[in-house]
């Protein structure tokens, strides 16, 4: 009942807007701030009581297509439903309605708490009504968490919550945001997906990386040092290097040199520059097997041109590298020295033309 009293003083508040302002056009309610400091309790209001009917015949517009998910929700009530849709149709700030939860408030207890998750349903359709993540955004949701809770205990709770699909996206995210927030929350929620038995190829997916651009990406950087850690633990065989060669070609372009780039980058981080050298000796070994010569992967989407390049490109490093790989590979000794005293663009693209000749 505390969702539907919650709504009654919204419907009371602007009942009284609304009589105390009779000769002025009101406000639509989505245009509305309602202050719920002005609004005071007493001890007889804990009595009311609503009947369904009351409120079965206020038409929802265009949230009427928007269904409540609660699969593997436990105790959603149809008020609970309907005072939703009535908070989605004003465009009420989720921050308002989260202060004001009485399961929330008389518990603290947030995982399995069937308030809290209807709240988070309620979060992703605000968001979704109003245009997109920005609004409350994040860092807002966090930061309201972090009133009450330790960052190891909104790990763990955001864990526990991608066991319901209705908000398992939005767990996701915070995870991700818990990732990126502090070296310390990064620490937990490594500690909760060992923990949890998370392998790399589920949290590449909790951080949808499938869905982003790996280069220059603090996320993809973390989920490597999460596979370090995962093989550690499990015994140094699960997913090596190698692995993670083969998992990450399913996701990149791996004829393109998109994944040389990426994996050029990588020897900017003392850590990872051993798995660097592993990928790009796994790369070059495909481009070989697949009869790629270093022109062709220079004109393969190549921008700038390999004239323009500058030699602290890692497009640079890593051309000169297979064209030197390549011209071992067949024996064209007479080429090596000239290929490794490439220094500017314009030479590496006269290197890679006389190297690709039959």
């Amino acid at each position: 009942m505390g969702l539907v009293f919650l709504l009654v003083l919204y419907l009371v508040q602007i009942s009284a807007c609304s009589s105390l302002n009779y000769a002025e056009k009101p406000k639509r309610p989505d245009h509305t701030s309602i202050d719920f400091s002005k609004l005071r309790l007493s001890p007889a209001s804990s009595n009311l009581s609503i009947q369904p009917s009351s409120l079965r015949s206020y038409k929802t517009g265009d949230e009427g297509t928007i269904k409540e998910e609660r699969v593997g929700i436990p105790g959603w009530t149809m008020l609970d439903g309907i005072a939703y849709k009535l908070f989605l149709k004003w465009e009420v700030n989720p921050a308002d309605i989260f202060q004001r939860l009485r399961s929330v408030r008389a518990s603290g207890k947030l995982d399995d708490n069937k308030g809290f998750i209807q709240w988070l349903q309620y979060v992703n359709k605000y968001r979704a009504k109003r245009g997109g993540e920005s609004w409350f955004a994040d860092y807002k949701l966090v930061e309201l968490l972090r009133k009450s809770k330790s960052d190891a205990e909104l790990v763990t709770l955001f864990q526990s919550l991608r066991r319901y699909s209705a908000v398992k996206n939005l767990a996701d995210e915070m995870q991700a945001y818990m990732i990126l927030s502090s070296k310390s929350s990064r620490k937990i929620v490594n500690r909760e997906w060992l923990k949890s038995g998370e392998s790399p190829a589920q949290v590449f997916n909790i951080l949808r990386l499938n869905k982003q651009t790996l280069s220059n990406n603090p996320l993809f950087i973390q989920w490597l040092r999460y596979t370090k850690l995962y093989r550690s633990k499990s015994g140094g065989e699960a997913f090596s290097d190698v692995d993670i060669f083969n998992f990450l070609s399913a996701e990149t372009m791996i004829r393109s040199n998109r994944f040389g780039t990426l994996a050029e980058s990588l020897k900017g981080f003392p850590d990872l520059k051993p798995l660097a050298k592993t990928l790009l000796a796994q790369l070059y070994q495909r481009w070989l097997k697949d009869g790629f010569s270093p022109l062709y992967i220079a004109n393969y989407g190549m921008e700038p041109a390999v004239s323009k390049l500058k030699n602290t490109d890692p497009k640079f490093a890593y051309l000169k590298a297979y064209t030197e790989y390549y011209v071992r590979h067949h024996e064209k000794n007479d080429l090596l020295d000239i290929v490794k005293k490439v220094t500017t663009g314009k030479e590496l693209e006269t290197a890679i033309a006389v190297a690709s000749k039959p």
